[in-house]
């Protein structure tokens, strides 16, 4: 588990290994990363595939989140409104992204070469078919004292909770998510599948922003509604029980899902600190 704070925001994350992948005695396949930098700070979860043909996917799951908080946080700093963060997220960090991970997979994969012994079997040929065994989904978020960013290619969940009670996903539905399918970093037309939105703070007072794979999702009882709930309960748990708290006890709560529903389980935070009563007072 991490933790990263700024003035304003401290970031949080976590993972849990998921039963099945137990079980099998495969690593878990997600990944995280928590960076602060100044006044931003940013988050990034990621959900390698897992399948056997992306054999090689929580390696791209791990280079995909280091990557993401780095570009995010840069924009954001870069930045001088939610606009221009906007504007940042969508002409620079998007296409930089792709193409870098593309490319640190590939030099991944000249330096560690496939092994017929760790049963890495290429199918295909050419750098498609190695990009293919990297696949992972990945969610960032980053905040700044008045803008939170978010980006996502695949499945899992952005909720934001404001102070007002309101609870939303800020991201745009990807219409080609089935439920069985999830986009990918390593399909070649990755950077139309890639969502941004990005959250006016300059008069709304923002408690935190949160992002989970979809470990956390599938065995929830409210398979509708689930965000909302969760959402509303961090807050309570931040005004009432502090960041540090919430730190403490993150990792006991993506336990029971990666039980329950067998995948590995990841989950990160951007917590205001304004709204911690146990840091405030501190």
């Amino acid at each position: 588990m991490t933790s990263a704070a700024t003035h304003r925001w401290k970031a949080i994350a976590a993972s849990c290994t998921g039963a099945s992948h137990e079980a099998a005695g495969t690593a878990n396949q997600d990944a995280y990363a928590t960076l602060a930098v100044g006044n931003v700070t940013a988050v990034a979860v990621a959900d390698g595939h897992g399948h056997r043909s992306h054999f090689r996917s929580r390696h791209g799951a791990r280079l995909a989140v280091d990557l993401a908080v780095g570009l995010m946080a840069e924009a954001a700093r870069l930045a001088d409104g939610p606009q221009a963060l906007h504007e940042q997220l969508h002409e620079r960090v998007k296409p930089q992204l792709l193409r870098d991970w593309r490319r640190e997979v590939l030099d991944h994969a000249d330096s560690v070469p496939f092994s017929d012994d760790a049963n890495e079997k290429l199918v295909g040929s050419g750098d498609e078919a190695v990009l293919r065994t990297y696949g992972t989904t990945l969610i960032a978020l980053v905040g700044t004292p008045i803008a939170m960013g978010f980006a996502q290619i695949g499945d899992g969940d952005a909720v934001a909770v404001f102070a007002d009670g309101e609870v939303i996903r800020p991201l745009p539905e990807d219409p080609k998510l089935d439920g069985i399918h999830t986009t990918s970093l390593s399909q070649a037309d990755a950077g139309d599948s890639l969502r941004i939105s990005v959250l006016d703070l300059s008069g709304r007072h923002l408690m935190l922003g949160l992002a989970v794979t979809d470990g956390f999702a599938a065995p929830q009882l409210d398979g509708v509604g689930w965000w909302r709930q969760v959402g509303d309960e961090l807050a309570v748990h931040l005004q009432e029980r502090g960041s540090g708290w919430i730190c403490e006890k993150l990792p006991g709560w993506l336990a029971e899902p990666a039980q329950t529903g067998g995948d590995d389980t990841t989950m990160g935070l951007l917590l205001n600190h304004a709204d911690s009563l146990l840091e405030a007072t501190a």
